[in-house]
């Protein structure tokens, strides 16, 4: 494993820019001085411990020890520093070396002559590079600077694919986990994912924005399903439904022309009438296996105004509850028009027997139907107070779109009418087209704050977590499968 900056005077403006932008994080720079004894405010506190802030700075393991290495422009200087900084870290004792210019600490010994629990050297070599290396248990740590100084350096080449970041990372994996929580298709990602191989992660900054490039290796599974969750084509305008003050938006798909057979075996062998959340009155699942296209948008609007944070903690293992206090929307798209208005019409037909009341709905190009059930809560056995559940269903041509709790309703309806401005309108560059329109990857999230900030501080949460929540803008990620391997780009900007 290696890890990269490339110069350290370079990486520290533009990190500056962006941390500035965030509320606190000047506590970040003086936790790594206590911690480092270093001053990245400026140049100056660099030279102060001997290090040349325009060389770069490399992190590397090799054979189960760790080095940093980084250009020095007063050796004296930085030998002292590193050995301010192992007294500090606890009791050590300093040791001889066979080379005059390597200095040898080791921590504790243990039992039985077995040499000591760590061991740390340090050196500068004679092209002015510092490196400190540090060992566990029973190592020697004069050996392994002296590998370390060795180590070759087509060893640090850069990946192609991160070419324009000023940090990154490379190293070899033998196999990841990933557990994903989700019923059934869990599983199956879970296994997807875990696989061996390089992976490489790297980041670019600008004074407004951090982004992130990673490949992440997967399993052999992984290459059999990227044909089921990407295509090259444009996907559905989802985003010209949805508002823009939608808070997170995730969109993906299962392609149903070619897992449809799959999927519906295994609807055979599950139940072929599953118990829907609060008993939604959702098409029978061969009707939605003949009906949809597999392209699919959830989004997390924001909260109910009669919910309080602290309500929310209490209900959060309540689904039907909490989908009542967090407003929740998802989308589908049927294969034509006509299969939309089957399936609304399906909904319509079935909401009576579970329970629900129904009111139609007709504005502009959209129709929908509004689901409505009153339910007395129970405590202890005893009935205690109403609940009204609600639920709306609108139908945009080939797009059905499900809303849960009062007050989102008027909010798609005003984006048809033109009185509020649609979510798609948030893709002001490529990576955020991608994402919301475009909708090409194998998943694509976005996530913007300011919505869910102002409700939150219209609830009473404290004004300075608000401040650095809302001090990223927006965050958006695109995953991707290629060759085996999860490659994902993710954008935060202030």
């Amino acid at each position: 494993m290696v890890v990269v900056v490339e110069s350290v005077a370079e990486f520290k403006k533009p990190l500056a820019d962006f941390l500035s932008g965030i509320e606190g994080s000047k506590g970040l720079y003086e936790l790594i001085k206590v911690q480092l004894g270093l001053d990245l405010t400026d140049d100056e506190g660099l030279k102060e411990v001997g290090l040349d802030p325009k060389t770069g700075l490399v992190f590397f393991e090799k054979e189960g020890s760790f080095s940093f290495a980084v250009g020095v422009s007063y050796p004296k200087r930085f030998m002292d520093h590193v050995r301010e900084r192992i007294r500090i870290l606890g009791p050590s004792n300093l040791s001889e070396s066979a080379d005059d210019k390597v200095r040898l600490a080791t921590g504790p010994s243990l039992p039985d002559g077995e040499g000591f629990l760590w061991s740390v050297a340090w050196g500068v070599t004679s092209d002015n590079v510092g490196l400190v290396t540090w060992t566990g248990k029973g190592e020697s740590a004069e050996a392994a600077w002296d590998l370390a100084a060795d180590k070759p350096s087509s060893t640090f080449e850069k990946p192609e694919s991160l070419n324009d970041a000023m940090l990154w990372a490379a190293g070899h994996t033998g196999g990841l986990k990933f557990d994903v929580p989700v019923p059934v298709v869990g599983n199956v990602l879970s296994q997807a994912l875990k696989g061996g191989g390089n992976w490489e992660l790297g980041v670019e900054l600008e004074p407004d924005t951090l982004r992130l490039r990673a490949s992440i290796p997967g399993g052999a599974g992984l290459g059999a399903i990227g044909p089921y969750m990407q295509t090259d084509t444009s996907s559905p305008k989802f985003a010209a439904i949805f508002p823009k003050n939608s808070s997170l938006f995730v969109r993906s798909r299962v392609l149903l022309e070619k897992a449809g057979p799959f999927l519906a075996g295994a609807a055979l062998l599950l139940n072929s009438e599953p118990a829907y959340i609060d008993r939604l009155p959702v098409p029978p699942i061969p009707m939605l296996l003949d009906s949809l296209t597999g392209e699919i948008a959830v989004a997390v609007m924001g909260l109910d105004d009669g919910v309080q944070p602290t309500t929310i903690l209490r209900i959060r293992n309540d689904l039907p509850r909490l989908l009542q206090a967090v407003h929740t929307a998802v989308a589908v798209e049927a294969v034509t028009e006509a299969k939309a208005k089957e399936l609304l019409s399906s909904i319509v037909a079935r909401a009576p027997t579970a329970g629900f009341r129904t009111s139609a709905l007709s504005h502009a190009e959209m129709e929908g139907v509004i689901l409505t059930k009153e339910l007395t809560a129970r405590r202890g056995g005893y009935k205690s107070r109403q609940e009204k559940r609600v639920y709306t269903v609108l139908r945009h041509g080939k797009i059905l779109v499900g809303i849960s709790g009062e007050g989102e309703l008027q909010r798609f309806l005003d984006v048809q009418a033109g009185k509020a401005i649609a979510l798609q309108t948030a893709a002001t560059d490529a990576h955020m087209k991608a994402a919301l329109i475009e909708g090409k990857d194998a998943l694509a999230l976005t996530l913007m704050s300011t919505r869910i900030t102002r409700e939150l501080a219209d609830k009473g949460m404290p004004p300075f977590f608000l401040t650095v929540v809302n001090s990223i803008r927006e965050i958006a990620l695109r995953a991707r499968v290629e060759k085996k391997h999860l490659k994902i780009v993710l954008e935060a900007r202030q």
